[in-house]
């Protein structure tokens, strides 16, 4: 069976590994890309691809809108965050500095890494990344390919009014707008629209989190410091898409019976 084509603007730890787990039953593997895969080959080589998703930005995912289903997740921005340690905590701290440092810092310290100026340290520059403003960042612009190693620009080249000008204006260019927390309502619709068996919803990639209780006030003031643009984001967001798309769910689910 051919499936429709999509693309998926993946943000890190916003349950978009699960809706990768899903397209690969059903295009097969060979059919899709994900994750970092982008970065390893030029876009005209996944073009061909019904299914190409990634940790990249708009800037990319645009590129293959055309005629493809488009669609992104959100999540609330401080679970996103203490999902991220969580999840660095658990991986295989020889694979990458910022695993070794999430297995070895708590999360008080971990945060400490991505506040203030990190000058020329690649560590603090790559939990900066990952942390500040990432998801309205990724819809603004964000990560993308750079032919001839030439330098793409970064969140800093943008004032913090074009970022969340520009990542208002993206989402509206989605064919949908999902939500970590609404994720099992939220991946039916997707696989309906894709012709997927929509009985089937994986959780994949998942992990211990760490309890909000337990996080010093000190830390919650610098995460919340280092995602006011993704908070505003993502109110935006709830207002504008949760009532559209809950039409698109519940007509599935009357169907679904």
């Amino acid at each position: 069976m051919a499936f429709r084509q999509a693309v998926f603007l993946h943000t890190q730890k916003t349950a978009g590994t699960s809706i990768v787990y899903m397209a690969r039953e059903h295009y097969g593997a060979e059919n899709i890309i994900s994750h970092g895969d982008w970065l390893t080959q030029e876009p005209e080589d996944y073009c061909p691809k019904p299914f190409i998703s990634g940790h990249f930005g708009f800037s990319l995912a645009e590129r293959f809108f055309a005629g493809r289903y488009s669609f992104t997740f959100l999540r609330d921005p401080l679970d996103r965050i203490i999902s991220f340690y969580s999840f660095c905590r658990g991986r295989d701290p020889r694979e990458y500095a910022i695993y070794e440092a999430a297995s070895r810092l708590d999360i008080d310290q971990f945060i400490e890494l991505a506040v203030g100026d990190h000058g020329d340290d690649p560590l603090r520059q790559d939990c900066h990344n990952l942390i500040w403003n990432n998801q309205a960042w990724q819809l603004a612009r964000g990560w993308d390919y750079k032919p001839d190693g030439k330098s793409a620009p970064t969140i800093k080249d943008y004032s913090v009014d074009d970022v969340l000008k520009f990542a208002k204006r993206n989402l509206e260019r989605f064919d949908f707008v999902g939500f970590t927390e609404t994720f099992d309502e939220d991946a039916l619709v997707i696989g309906k629209q894709l012709d997927f068996d929509r009985s089937y919803v994986p959780h994949e990639n998942s992990s211990v989190e760490i309890k909000k209780s337990s996080l010093s006030s000190a830390t919650l003031k610098a995460i919340y410091s280092m995602t006011e643009v993704d908070q505003e984001i993502y109110a935006f967001a709830k207002r504008k898409f949760r009532n559209r798309f809950r039409r698109i769910w519940n007509i599935g689910r009357v169907i679904s019976g």
